[in-house]
């Protein structure tokens, strides 16, 4: 299943990724430090987010991040994101606590001057060792996750009518099936997946026209495009260009 991003809009000086797997199933850990702040975007998978700034900590559970959320300044983080083979809803709580006993030790150890390798490692040993959140209970309905791949191999440009076909079910039954296994709607669900696809243009390659990033994403006009744009990253598309033309070309400050 391909995995969604943490936009960070200045990037981060040290960014690590981990996979942990049991019993058929996965989490994607990631954690980094960033020194002019981050962008937390609205996710289709469920997670946590611990974000480490000025001494404190918090926890930030991604399901509710429902537009743009900037943090600004230096701050770590560590993100923690099931796949969507697990049924989020039986285990969140399980992880919200496990995300808590991270906080416990940082307040101990001195996060965030911990690497993010480090970081990763305690994680890895206290989510890991959960054996609640890996088991088969937990999983959600096949159909289901062959529903999401789809989403993602068309970028969030499908019908929700073709992803019902494909799956010899109702629409009805594509809406229960994702709203009660994965928290989110089928709709809603390919609309985060579509904007991140377009922003990853953006951070590919900011000199290109604004029909470039919308082609082939299913965005009526400009003007929503812009919309779905500014809600998903908290700028408009012309202002994350220049942000991040500038940032890969340190001289040019237009």
């Amino acid at each position: 299943m391909e995995g969604q991003i943490l936009l960070n809009v200045y990037f981060c000086d040290e960014l690590k990724h981990r996979i942990l797997e049991k019993n058929g199933i996965s989490m994607e850990l990631v954690a980094g430090c960033c020194f002019k702040g981050l962008v937390l975007v609205p996710q289709e998978r469920w997670g946590i987010c611990v974000v480490f700034q000025d001494g404190g900590q918090r926890v930030i559970r991604l399901q509710d991040i429902d537009k743009a959320y900037t943090l600004e300044d230096k701050c770590s983080f560590l993100l923690i994101q099931p796949d969507p083979g697990i049924r989020c809803g039986a285990v969140m709580d399980m992880l919200y606590s496990d995300a808590g006993h991270i906080v416990d030790e940082s307040m101990q150890h001195g996060y965030p001057d911990i690497t993010a390798e480090g970081l990763l490692d305690r994680a890895a040993q206290i989510v890991g060792g959960d054996d609640a959140i890996w088991l088969s209970e937990s999983r959600v309905e096949r159909k289901v996750r062959m529903m999401a791949e789809n989403i993602y191999i068309s970028k969030g440009h499908v019908r929700v009518e073709d992803i019902a076909e494909a799956a010899g079910v109702s629409v009805r039954h594509v809406h229960r099936l994702f709203t009660g296994e994965l928290g989110i709607g089928p709709k809603e669900f390919a609309r985060r997946v579509r904007i991140r696809n377009a922003a990853i243009r953006v951070m590919t390659d900011p000199c290109k026209n604004m029909s470039d990033y919308m082609e082939g994403l299913g965005y009526s006009d400009q003007a929503h495009f812009q919309r779905e744009f500014k809600w998903y990253m908290g700028m408009t598309p012309g202002k994350f260009k220049r942000v991040m033309r500038n940032l890969k070309q340190p001289g040019d400050h237009e």
